[in-house]
Order: structure tokens, then C-alpha cells, then sequence
């Protein structure tokens, strides 16, 4: 299995099968970025100003996968302009949300900001939100199954993260509690595939890394920060039935490329 750091968090999917992993790097990294900052204010994160650009796309591939921290639900209208724009170039936008798209709301209106985007008429059907959920590439014999799969904080660590300063009802509990669901649903997801339709090839995208080792910055391996980025699903993976038909592995969060 191949696993890849989406650069900018925005990957291309061909049709000849697998994903170009860096397609749309160039791209997808100056989509969302912050706003001038007035000399004489400090914002608490860059997320408090983000700046919505409509940059020139030349399309690589026909779909566009968004593996989270694009911007913030509670940026609604700019938001679902910024989503627009992009379904107009591609035949399908796949996202999947980070840990920034809850930012200044909780995780559950996120989640039903996210449902509301697909239904906007302006999307024209081309918008997928994939939170523990399946698509099968059209004319491909790929199948990609899509979850934040957040990381999982140890006792000694909970409290090295301004998530959940930064999105209401949110706390240590409740990450480690979705960490569990993700990976309970990838391990019956990828079991399912792999039984019923052994000849696919299993892409499965994730915003939080699947591992510590060369997913992030090579001085936070297995420190304290790294319980904010990654979990041990790639080891538990291992164990898990049809895990040998899963192909690539994309995810984000980290702030490092890796391949």
C-alpha cells in the first residue's frame, strides 16, 4: 500500500485508476489562504481572517478530492461560493472535512453544513460529502472510502490541542470517541469491498494521518505533538480483512508532504 500527504489537502483522481496524488497541488494550495492581518490586531488563528480566492483552475483529472481544512462551515456563503466555483470544473468534488471546517460552530452543525452544501442547486449535483461513506469511481475499478479518522490522544495529552478551544461541545472525549467509529467503520468498509467485490482497488482519503512514522515533520515522530496529527490505524490495518486490497492511502492535517 502506497500512502500519500495531500499537498494543499487536494488531491486529483484519474480515470486510468489510481490518483495522480499531486496533480492539483499547485493549484489547491493558494485556494483558501488568510486576509492581510491590520498591524495593530492579532488574531487568535489565521482561520479567524480567511480570504475565499477564486483562483484559475486548469483541471488534471475529472474529479477533485478535498481531504479537509479548506475553510470553515461557519463561513457559509463564502464557503459554498468557493465550492461552486470549483464543481464547475470538474465532473465531481469529493470532500471529506478536517478539524478547521468546525472552527467557531461544533462538529455536528459542521457535519449539517456539509449535508446542506451537497443539496445547494448551485452545486448541480456534483458535490459528495464523504464522512464514513463509499464512492465508486465511474468506469474504474476504484472505490474510495472517505472519513476524517481523527487522531487519538493518549491520557498524558489532552490537552495539546485549541480544537477544542475553537469548536463548541467538542472535547478529549469526543475526538477519541470519533477516532473509534472511523476506524470501526474503515475496518468493516474495507472487509465489505474486499469480500464483495474483490477485483476493486481500495483508495480510502482521510483528513488525519493513518500513522506517526514519515507522515509529519520528522522532529514531531512520536512526540507529544504528534497525537494532534496521527493514530496507529496503519499497524492495526495489518490485522484487518481485504486490508491487502487497499492501494493508496491519502490524508492531510500534517503540514508536511509525505509519500
Amino acid at each position: 500500500m502506497n500512502f500519500s500527504k495531500a499537498h494543499g489537502e487536494a488531491v486529483g483522481i484519474s480515470r486510468h485508476g489510481l490518483p495522480p496524488c499531486t496533480c492539483l497541488s499547485r493549484t489547491a494550495k493558494c485556494l483558501a489562504r488568510p486576509a492581510p492581518s491590520p498591524s495593530n490586531s492579532f488574531p487568535t488563528s489565521t482561520l479567524d481572517r480567511l480570504l475565499y480566492q477564486h483562483v484559475p483552475i486548469e483541471p488534471a483529472a475529472p474529479i477533485l478530492l478535498l481531504i479537509g481544512d479548506i475553510g470553515r462551515f461557519d463561513d457559509y456563503d463564502q464557503y459554498r461560493d468557493f465550492r461552486v466555483h470549483h464543481s464547475a470544473h470538474f465532473e465531481k468534488v469529493i470532500l471529506v472535512v478536517g478539524n478547521y471546517e468546525s472552527y467557531s460552530s461544533s462538529r455536528t452543525e459542521g457535519l449539517e453544513a456539509a449535508e446542506q452544501l451537497v443539496r445547494e442547486p448551485q452545486m448541480n449535483g456534483k458535490l459528495l460529502f464523504l464522512n464514513r461513506a463509499r464512492f465508486d469511481v465511474p468506469d474504474t475499478n476504484v472505490t474510495i472510502l472517505g472519513c476524517t479518522l481523527h487522531s487519538h490522544f493518549a491520557p498524558d495529552y489532552t490537552k495539546l490541542t485549541h480544537d477544542f478551544a475553537r469548536t463548541k461541545d467538542w472535547r478529549v472525549a469526543d475526538h477519541n470517541s470519533e477516532h473509534e467509529k472511523d476506524l470501526a467503520w474503515l475496518k468493516s468498509s474495507i472487509a465489505a469491498c474486499s469480500n464483495e467485490q474483490p477485483q476493486r482497488r481500495i483508495v480510502v482519503a482521510t483528513h488525519y494521518a493513518l500513522a506517526f512514522e514519515k507522515t509529519t515533520h520528522p522532529a514531531n515522530e512520536n512526540n507529544a505533538i504528534s497525537q494532534c496529527f496521527s493514530s496507529h490505524t496503519l499497524a492495526a490495518m495489518k490485522n484487518w480483512e481485504g486490508s491487502r486490497y487497499v492501494k493508496y492511502w491519502l490524508f492531510g492535517h500534517t503540514n508536511w508532504n509525505a509519500s
